[in-house]
């Protein structure tokens, strides 16, 4: 006997057709077997009940232009430009916006979504709320770092899996630790030999990209010889963090011991990841994104203009 569609089941369905296979109204009715007013009723269901959302992109010319110029200054597929606003957090929660909605268009049954962390990736967790019914698996691909904040990998790992209503795969230690050892031996622990044998499944990667110059970053809280390590990784020209590596503005990787001492997705993995979004925001992080987007791993992009002005002045 055919089991009958729920209501969400029906809603999603119909949205599908409608909005991603460009299906007419009564094309859908003659599909499902039911009025074309049963159609047009479904339809604004799905829009109050929030399993579809409409997005305006607002751009001009000029940011047009901005996206053209950065996608084939980087070999980017993507280039996703957002306006800025003079409240910094409101360009944050833009960019957060538009990397969701790119997030659920590239999205396919069954998939799995690696996530790193950072306050503008954060954003995207606002953003999500119709996505439908078990789209995706969720999992941690860097460690923690050592503040405790809403940024942080396991905490986004979490939620964004509640709200894609799938599971979470978290990964139970730190950005990095004191010794190779201490991290040789925590890898050899079968539930987290486990967790790095999924990284090779993950479909869509959705990265912060971290800057090296801070005074306050993180690396300088994990004692005298990290933080003497990092200096000098500074030191040899890095200038961009790309989910625990290094890289300088030549988009060249740069080395260290810290690369013993750190949880995170390989970047050989990383590079086999069919789609790897950038996320970032504010004229900061120029120098840092520009570096990682030379290194080669990045396909989309996401930012807001002030970003995309600060790159090309860089580039230009």
């Amino acid at each position: 006997m055919k089991k009958k569609m729920s209501a969400l089941d029906t809603q999603v369905m119909v949205a599908k057709m409608y909005y991603r296979e460009g299906c007419s109204q009564e094309q859908v009715a003659r599909n499902l077997n039911v009025s074309r007013p049963t159609v047009t009723r479904i339809l604004k269901s799905c829009l109050e009940d929030g399993i579809v959302t409409i997005h305006i992109k607002e751009t001009n010319s000029a940011m047009r232009e901005a996206e053209d110029r950065l996608r084939l200054a980087f070999n980017l597929r993507k280039v996703i430009l957002v306006p800025s606003d003079p409240i910094y957090s409101v360009s944050q929660d833009r960019v957060g916006a538009a990397a969701a909605e790119h997030l659920l268009s590239v999205l396919t049954e069954g998939a799995l979504i690696g996530l790193s962390w950072g306050t503008t990736l954060t954003q995207i967790l606002g953003h999500l709320s119709g996505a439908p019914r078990g789209t995706a698996d969720v999992i941690q691909i860097l460690g923690d770092p050592v503040s405790t904040s809403e940024s942080n990998a396991a905490f986004m790992t979490v939620s964004l899996a509640n709200t894609m209503r799938g599971r979470a795969y978290v990964l139970p230690a730190p950005m990095l630790v004191q010794s190779a050892a201490l991290r040789d031996m925590l890898l050899s622990e079968p539930h987290m030999r486990e967790l790095y044998q999924r990284f090779s499944q993950v479909s869509v990667a959705m990265l912060g990209l971290g800057g090296t110059t801070a005074g306050n970053h993180d690396y300088l809280t994990h004692g005298q010889a990290i933080a003497q390590a990092f200096r000098e990784v500074q030191d040899r020209g890095a200038v961009s963090d790309l989910c625990g590596a290094f890289f300088a503005e030549d988009g060249a990787r740069v080395e260290s011991i810290l690369d013993d001492l750190t949880f995170a997705m390989p970047l050989a993995q990383l590079k086999q990841v069919p789609e790897v979004i950038g996320v970032a925001c504010g004229t900061q992080k120029a120098q840092a994104a520009v570096a990682a987007l030379r290194s080669g791993y990045i396909h989309t992009f996401v930012l807001d203009e002030n970003l995309a002005k600060g790159i090309l002045e860089r580039i230009s």
